[in-house]
């Protein structure tokens, strides 16, 4: 495993092992031992790997598991827009291993990416406050190289499946060098609307019918956008707009 020049020269650091219970853990554990910002954990196996919710994440050798670290100001108000940013990059990243004519990747809010509505990658967000009052950000991917998991309540697809040729070791090279150009991105001027105004442009569902279990209950209505605060917005069907901070969605019968 090796990072981009690009991301070499834009100070982010690699920690990579053959194998890890969970990248997330190892990439916290060294923020308390006070790792530097932009630390990339990568394996290329993870045997206690975790999605949203305490959900478990299978990653088998030859699939990508990668953790960032950031550290953040006490208070930074915008650490859960990162998920976003991952996204991004996740999706630039793929696009740019495939061929002209491939069906493209998609993004499914919060933190999914979708290829013909099978989940090819996933995102974990995970912080914690360090002694020194700054907050660390553990940035998770999980991406399907090599094999998608069997024996998940949807379908599941694989970069291998979608007849891409590729190693973890090109696609995690390749995703160093976007997300450091989609952070620099984010970081710049109107970077929030650049990063969401592109996640947009690449969702799944928008305009289409969706149900959403969150915190409160079930909403249902038609998926009208993503505000600039990263909420999922659902037009009702008494034409109430309501946004959602955190849930699950469901578009067109699959679940994710």
């Amino acid at each position: 495993m090796s990072l981009s020049s690009g991301a070499i020269a834009a100070g982010y650091t690699l920690l990579a092992f053959e194998s890890a219970g969970s990248t997330n853990s190892v990439a916290m554990e060294r923020a308390r031992d006070g790792a530097p910002d932009r630390l990339w954990v990568v394996a290329r196996e993870q045997t206690r790997g975790r999605g949203r919710r305490g959900r478990p994440w299978q990653s088998a050798r030859g699939n990508l598991a990668a953790s960032l670290l950031l550290h953040l100001a006490p208070g930074n108000q915008d650490a859960g827009l990162m998920g976003f940013v991952a996204g991004v990059a996740v999706a630039r990243t793929i696009s740019k291993l495939q061929s002209d004519g491939d069906e493209p990747v998609k993004l499914k809010w919060p933190n999914d990416l979708l290829c013909q509505g099978a989940k090819l990658a996933g995102i974990l967000l995970e912080a914690e406050t360090l002694p020194s009052r700054q907050l660390a950000l553990v940035v998770g991917i999980g991406i399907n190289v090599a094999e998608a998991p069997d024996g998940m309540p949807y379908a599941t697809t694989s970069l291998h499946d979608m007849g891409l040729t590729v190693t973890p070791e090109t696609v995690f090279a390749a995703l160093s060098a976007h997300w450091a150009a989609c952070l620099e991105l984010y970081l710049g001027k109107n970077g929030r609307n650049s990063i969401l105004g592109e996640w947009r442009a690449r969702a799944a569902g928008i305009g289409e019918p969706v149900r959403v279990a969150a915190a409160g209950g079930e909403i249902e209505g038609i998926f009208e956008t993503i505000d600039d605060d990263g909420r999922l917005v659902v037009k009702a069907a008494s034409g109430q707009r309501v946004p959602v901070t955190a849930g699950d969605i469901l578009i067109k019968g699959s679940e994710l």
